[in-house]
């Protein structure tokens, strides 16, 4: 028989927000853009790249664009491809005093150590892993305090190396924060960032992002800043509540205040505000409200619709709110998207042919051997029961 268990990954898009930088803001952080970056990059044409970077970086100073445009304007070098390192040591050997080339190389590192670590929770992580991570964060930590010393408001050197703080202890993230606040004291991205190695699931505690909230106020601060930062103090007990206290109910309460507080979500990091919906559309469906559960999740699909993870889950909300043809749809699109819960849900709609959609046993097992490849319990079996089932075909 087929087997059904919601198997939802949510350590793994939960760690995934750590990663996550923002990519929005107009001119200089343009998709466009991007791809003109990373075109001169891979065609070593350094010089016109370091010049492209130096005029980003005047602007920010001259006051033409803010600091969160400014920041995203470096979102090219935030790379997963390993191939692409000689690149950038390519870059610096031609370039050694450029504060560019040290920047990129400080932010192309910093994924690659995520990457090596990968997603899952500490105890499902090897030494292997770990090291990797350490060895990327080392060589992402030596190009940034190379940096420091060749621009006179190195304020991105800071930002990052205060987001390296969250995986190691080599440094001290309130020193580089007073040290980066000295070239902007009334500077936002710094202070968010630094929020963010204050969370609990960092080692932090809720009583220090509430303390550096305060602090934020008395700098002056204005209200939507303010606001954004409340949004990852309450996105923060609602974590503290759903992990610790394993008490469903107050973690929607303080989610869906995030999300009030967050307002578009245009102040947070890229991800967040996306993470926070889903966050509270999977407490609300936890709590059996799935009204409120499939608005959460359509929320977070018109933030960004490419998760496969919230596609399944909309599917499965559907399916028991009797939309059989929605939930065909969401189930498909989250099944094409990766999603092995998916995969495995749109396969059982084709195999039993769950109108509108027509029965295919030959379509649907496929699919349940993606959803098995891709960790599924059920899919395993399911794989098993399908082949027995289509062998005893006449």
């Amino acid at each position: 028989m087929l087997t059904n268990t919601c198997g939802r990954m949510v350590a793994r898009w939960m760690l995934a927000l750590s990663l996550a930088i923002a990519v929005a803001g107009p001119a200089f952080a343009s998709e466009a853009t991007n791809a003109q970056v990373k075109s001169l990059l891979k065609a070593r044409r350094f010089a016109e790249l370091d010049a492209h970077m130096r005029a980003v970086e005047s602007e920010w100073k001259k006051g033409h664009i803010d600091e969160r445009t400014f920041k995203d304007s470096w979102v090219p070098f935030f790379d997963s491809d390993p191939a692409l390192a000689p690149l950038y040591e390519a870059w610096l050997k031609a370039m050694p005093k450029s504060y560019a080339a040290h920047l990129a190389k400080g932010d192309f590192e910093i994924v690659q150590g995520r990457n090596a670590r990968g997603e899952k929770y500490i105890s499902e992580t090897s030494e292997s892993q770990l090291r990797g991570l350490d060895e990327a964060n080392e060589r992402a930590r030596k190009a940034l305090y190379a940096s420091l010393s060749l621009d006179d408001r190195p304020l991105l050197s800071y930002y990052m190396l205060i987001d390296l703080t969250r995986y190691d202890h080599e440094d001290d993230a309130r020193h580089l924060l007073d040290e980066g606040l000295k070239l902007d004291p009334h500077g936002y991205i710094l202070r968010l960032r630094y929020m963010t190695t204050l969370q609990s699931r960092w080692g932090g505690s809720l009583h220090e992002m509430k303390d550096f909230l305060r602090e934020c106020r008395a700098a002056g601060l204005d209200a939507p800043k303010l606001r954004a930062l409340e949004a990852l103090v309450e996105d923060d007990a609602a974590w503290v509540a759903r992990e610790r206290q394993k008490d469903i109910a107050e973690a929607a309460r303080h989610e869906e205040t995030a999300i009030v507080l967050a307002g578009d979500g245009d102040l947070l990091f890229g991800g967040c505000f996306e993470c926070m919906l889903k966050m509270a559309g999977w407490d609300e469906e936890r709590l059996n409200h799935l009204d409120r559960a499939s608005s959460f999740f359509e929320r977070a699909i018109a933030v960004s619709s490419d998760d496969g993870w919230t596609w399944g889950q909309l599917g499965f909300i559907q399916s028991k709110l009797g939309q059989p043809e929605k939930s065909a749809q969401s189930l498909k699109r989250g099944a094409e998207l990766g999603d092995p819960y998916a995969q495995n849900e749109w396969a059982k709609v084709l195999w039993f042919g769950v109108p509108p959609v027509a029965q295919n046993r030959t379509a649907a097992v496929p699919w349940f051997e993606k959803a098995a490849a891709g960790g599924n319990a059920d899919a395993v079996k399911n794989v098993y029961w399908a082949h027995k089932q289509m062998a005893q075909k006449p």
